[in-house]
């Protein structure tokens, strides 16, 4: 089987553009609402480490840690979506 390598680098370049746009967001709103990442992690019961590691791009958050963020920064998960989309037009 033949596996395009300058395929997978692209994808992997969108993917780490993609965590970034998430981070900014996150971290946009985050700061809007006046919680420290560890007060967010609290509310939203997740390990504030995790909030960290969001902010900082090297991961991202499953679908279910996306939505407790949003119920904890009275956010519509979709719009953070739009958000992370204005970000990155090409999602």
């Amino acid at each position: 089987m033949y596996v395009d390598i300058t395929r997978l680098k692209f994808l992997q370049l969108c993917v780490l553009k993609l965590e970034e746009a998430c981070a900014t967001v996150l971290r946009e709103y985050r700061k809007n609402a006046g919680l420290s990442q560890h007060a967010l992690a609290y509310a939203a019961n997740i390990n504030h480490n995790n909030v960290s590691l969001y902010e900082t791009a090297d991961r991202l958050p499953s679908l279910a840690t996306l939505f407790a963020i949003c119920s904890v920064l009275r956010l519509p998960p979709e719009q953070f979506i739009r958000e992370v989309a204005r970000l990155k037009p090409e999602l």
